[in-house]
């Protein structure tokens, strides 16, 4: 309830750090490099599908949103992202029910950070894993990803040991 995403989408009082000005203005950055593909401002549509914090459901329980109830959220003017802007440390949202959701790229971005801090202070080789799901390789002579359901099993394996400082990110 403290994070700057929880307070934009809550309508509370805050004032931005510079940190969460910088994540944010990438964020507007990354949508519009996209071609707006990446969109902050799905948080609706991933609360339909379960995919918000404290919506996880069993495969086996999921029901599927209907149609009607995805256009509507469409339809709504929650999604446009290019309403959503950054003025003197605050966001200001164009639309009250604008939610954002910032997961599509905050894991990359501490990484680097990470990445960032290891090369300063001496690092040469290693890799950073955040949550599973984001990998940072400095001069690691090979990436191997495991099967979700079977760690025992290899589903992928790529030769890194002609890459240096390269980003790489699973879902």
């Amino acid at each position: 309830e403290n994070s700057v995403v929880f307070k934009i989408n809550n309508n509370t009082p805050y004032t931005l750090s510079q940190r969460a000005m910088e994540v944010l203005t990438l964020s507007k950055d990354y949508w519009t490099f996209t071609n707006k593909k990446f969109n902050p401002a799905v948080y609706p549509l991933n609360e339909l599908w379960c995919f918000g914090a404290g919506n996880q459901v069993e495969n086996k329980d999921f029901v599927p949103p209907t149609q009607d109830r995805i256009n509507e959220i469409l339809d709504s003017g929650v999604l446009d992202f290019s309403t959503f802007n950054l003025n003197s440390n605050q966001a200001v949202k164009g639309h009250a029910n604008q939610q954002i959701d910032l997961g599509g790229m905050l894991k990359g971005y501490a990484t680097d950070l990470v990445m960032d801090l290891l090369l300063a202070n001496g690092y040469n080789s290693g890799y950073v894993s955040m949550g599973s799901s984001s990998i940072c390789l400095l001069n690691a002579e090979k990436l191997a990803l495991r099967h979700p359901l079977d760690k025992s099993k290899l589903i992928l394996t790529l030769d890194t040991s002609d890459m240096q400082n390269v980003s790489v990110s699973t879902s």
